[in-house]
């Protein structure tokens, strides 16, 4: 990376943050506003309410909001594991549906993680989600939530439905 990347990032931030930032403006405009200018979540691609940018110069956005004094885009169980897992494994209807909630903190999710017998221990995962038509049936116990108090949405571990390999030979050519 150049430093006149890094430099003129941060220009552009400084300038997008001192014309809209309001400290009278609520909390959730002012999210708004970070969402649908990508500057929330710089490093996001564009079309998922980003910029492209890298982690360093995401950083150096960060510096710009803290400088002036702005709050940050919303941050928690969804912005730092379920937004990634759907950046980097999701659709795009399940990126459609479930992001802008995410980058506009709309939509807070917490997380159901530990299981009796197994605690954060994802080899011990006992809970299944086994398909059913268009819909999954999950079976299995969460001893704790976080953030399941104010949550609207949850993610959660599960143990893989493993098909075992045919044994059937192939056919020889």
């Amino acid at each position: 990376m150049s430093t006149d990347v890094f430099t003129d990032v941060r220009t552009e931030a400084r300038a997008w943050i001192a014309a809209n930032w309001d400290p009278q403006l609520p909390l959730g405009s002012w999210w708004e506003r970070l969402a649908t200018s990508g500057w929330g979540f710089p490093h996001h691609p564009a079309q998922w309410f980003g910029r492209g940018l890298s982690g360093d110069d995401a950083a150096a956005v960060a510096e710009e909001l803290s400088a002036a004094g702005a709050y940050g885009p919303p941050h928690g169980i969804a912005t730092m594991m379920v937004a990634p897992m759907l950046l980097e494994l999701g659709t795009d209807e399940q990126r459609s549906r479930w992001l802008p909630g995410i980058v506009h903190g709309t939509d807070v999710w917490c997380q159901l993680f530990s299981e009796p017998g197994a605690g954060s221990d994802l080899a011990g995962l006992q809970t299944k989600a086994i398909p059913d038509g268009d819909q999954w049936i999950v079976n299995g116990q969460k001893v704790w939530t976080s953030g399941g108090h104010y949550a609207k949405r949850a993610s959660s571990w599960r143990a893989p439905t493993l098909t075992p390999p045919s044994t059937a030979a192939s056919p020889s050519s």
